[in-house]
């Protein structure tokens, strides 16, 4: 493939840097299409990004921001391209096969890890704990068992979503996932109910370890986890709202 530099001086066609293009968008499209962690991935990136309109970030806030999106998509890619190649060289299992996989898988994860700070540096303190005060200091003052309420609320949604779909029982498979529509919904109601930026990013990554252990045991699909979670967030915040509306 043409990579766009002629050492004899001559000037690359153009037909030629359009393959490139077209060369690098298949990739992603196809690392997209066959790794589950890049679609989450991205789910994550656009939140974060639709997330972002809401608040001021300062031009440093925003290329902190872009530069860590584009780290974590990156790893990704450099992950599954190491995958590929390990998997065309052996078919086996080797030792050093292993550790490049794993070396890969790490660069991954450390990349996730930075992400979290970051979010938690530009949206925790300064944003969660000023802009949204106002809003919490109303809300944590609904009655302690409107979170009980608000489970079983959810609990039948998710029931109804699973007769409907015809799929699943109500905490197994199927569409929406109960743990991640509970786990979310608990996450919420403890966002709503404290001031704390700290705490609300634990409870998040807690109710997000849960609902991805669901879509690693392979008993729900990323969409149904994705439903199950939008489903809680936006029954408990319903509920909430109604018994202290602004």
């Amino acid at each position: 493939m043409d990579f766009g530099i002629d050492f004899k001086g001559v000037a690359v066609r153009s037909e030629d840097i359009w393959e490139s293009f077209n060369a690098a968008i298949e990739g992603i499209i196809y690392v997209t299409k066959t790794q589950r962690s890049m679609r989450v991935h991205l789910g994550i990136a656009v939140f974060v990004l639709f997330f972002s309109l809401f608040v001021r970030l300062d031009r440093l806030e925003v290329i902190m921001l872009t530069i860590t999106i584009v780290l974590v998509l990156l790893a990704e890619m450099f992950n599954t391209a190491v995958e590929t190649l390990v998997n065309l060289i052996t078919d086996t299992y080797h030792p050093a096969a292993k550790v490049a996989k794993d070396i890969a898988a790490g660069a991954v994860f450390f990349a996730s890890g930075n992400a979290l700070i970051v979010a938690y540096l530009v949206f925790g303190k300064r944003y969660l704990g000023n802009n949204l005060a106002p809003l919490i200091s109303k809300i944590k003052e609904v009655p302690e068992y409107i979170m009980f309420i608000s489970l079983i609320i959810v609990f039948i949604f998710v029931i109804i979503g699973k007769a409907y779909f015809g799929k699943g029982r109500p905490l197994w498979g199927g569409m929406p996932s109960g743990h991640s529509a509970v786990a979310f919904s608990i996450c919420t109601a403890i966002v709503l109910t404290t001031e704390n930026s700290f705490i609300t990013l634990m409870v998040f990554l807690l109710a997000f370890m849960v609902a991805h252990s669901r879509i690693r045991a392979r008993i729900h699909t990323w969409w149904e986890v994705a439903g199950g979670a939008i489903l809680g967030m936006i029954v408990t915040l319903f509920i909430f709202r109604m018994m202290n509306p602004f």
